[in-house]
């Protein structure tokens, strides 16, 4: 394959590539869904808008509600592995799934007899601005990564910013901090 230019886009995956490996940092992160919510379930909680909410403590969590009316609750402490590693059996925490339960209870008392269905885990990119970071390496990959967990809200501007930064352009989106801040290693 031929190309001008090459986007690596394999957030938490970077390892394997020697100039990018050190600026990000798999870690897991894991969520879980309910079974759906009964008439009587949802009515217990005021939840409008159906808006997305989170908190930013040290636990940070974040919650949705479903189109078929499922509570995914998601978050709680990241695991890091020996040596950065990324393998199947990481996915299953069980210490990750009880630590989210009690979190979820104290969030949502009115919630707290709720049955979850579902369970997983899975790497995110850690960046250690704790911000996503795009660019350019000096042999000339472009990347992005180090969602940190924010990934769904700044995959847009993300994306934008890998345009620009393909066609070499120099705008509003590659003048952001998720491009000129300083990105240690």
């Amino acid at each position: 394959i031929t190309a001008r230019e090459v986007v690596m886009a394999t957030n938490a995956w970077q390892d394997s590539f020697p100039d990018l490996a050190n600026r990000q940092m798999p870690v897991w992160n894991h969520l879980m869904v309910s079974e759906p919510l009964t008439p009587d379930q949802l009515a217990r909680v005021a939840w409008p808008g159906r808006e997305g909410v989170a908190n930013s403590l040290s636990f940070s969590t974040a919650a949705r509600l479903t189109p078929d009316n499922r509570v995914l609750w998601a978050g709680g402490l990241w695991y890091y592995h020996a040596s950065r590693q990324v393998r199947p059996e990481f996915v299953r925490n069980d210490e990750a799934y009880r630590a989210l339960r009690a979190s979820f209870g104290e969030f949502f008392p009115a919630w707290r007899d709720l049955r979850f269905a579902y369970a997983n885990g899975g790497p995110i990119s850690w960046s250690h601005t704790f911000i996503p970071q795009f660019g350019r390496t000096p042999n000339g990959l472009v990347y992005g990564h180090g969602y940190t967990g924010s990934g769904i809200a700044a995959s847009h501007t993300g994306g934008k910013i890998i345009r620009d930064l393909v066609l070499r352009r120099e705008n509003e989106y590659t003048d952001l901090a998720f491009v000129t801040v300083n990105q240690p290693k």
